[in-house]
């Protein structure tokens, strides 16, 4: 940031030509006048108090950016708080389910089998059914 002073264009040239009648002043080893002098350095504290308000308004800029920013940080932290908490149940809830899959499958594969028993059970009765024992077999 530039802290050099902010003067007019006209102010800029009374304070060039004072300081120009100053240093001529100087070398010719005459007195300057007092109130030449002040007049030089109420320009340039006139320079300096703007610079200072410039300055001062750009911290009290950066102090509200500042302070959002905090305010951002602050929501994003409870944002990720949450996220992280709903993203948790999703993953207790998974495991959940992934058991219930699990027992699911076994209780499947138990019926798939009783099942298949059955069949063969019931394959074996029909073809009872179809061949009867011959005559002979039964007395």
């Amino acid at each position: 940031m530039d802290v050099s002073p902010n003067l007019t264009p006209n102010l800029e040239k009374r304070v060039d030509a004072l300081l120009d009648k100053v240093a001529r002043d100087y070398l010719k080893k005459s007195d300057t006048s007092v109130s030449s002098v002040i007049e030089l350095y109420q320009y340039k504290l006139a320079a300096v108090d703007k610079t200072v308000r410039t300055v001062q308004h750009s911290l009290e800029a950066a102090d509200r950016l500042t302070t959002s920013l905090q305010h951002n940080a602050a929501l994003t932290k409870t944002e990720v708080a949450r996220l992280h908490q709903t993203l948790h149940c999703a993953q207790q809830r998974c495991e959940t389910l992934a058991e219930e899959n699990a027992k699911l499958s076994e209780r499947i594969g138990e019926i798939e089998e009783r099942t298949s028993d059955l069949h063969k059970k019931h394959s074996q009765c029909k073809k009872i059914k179809t061949n009867p024992l011959p005559s002979r077999l039964l007395t």
